[in-house]
């Protein structure tokens, strides 16, 4: 998945506390909060409601 996301120039990552993101994304880059995801977690569910 890394890999893929390498041709995107990702700044950083903002996640919730699962540990799977811990382990695997760079701490430099990893910021481990639900401030900036909620907004797009709310747009996925617009989405998916429209199916």
């Amino acid at each position: 998945m890394l890999a893929l996301l390498q041709t995107f120039n990702i700044r950083l990552y903002c996640t919730d506390r699962w540990e799977a993101y811990r382990r695997l994304l760079p701490s430099e880059l990893h910021l481990m909060t639900k401030r900036y995801t909620q907004s797009i977690e709310r747009q996925n569910l617009n989405f998916s409601e429209l199916d």
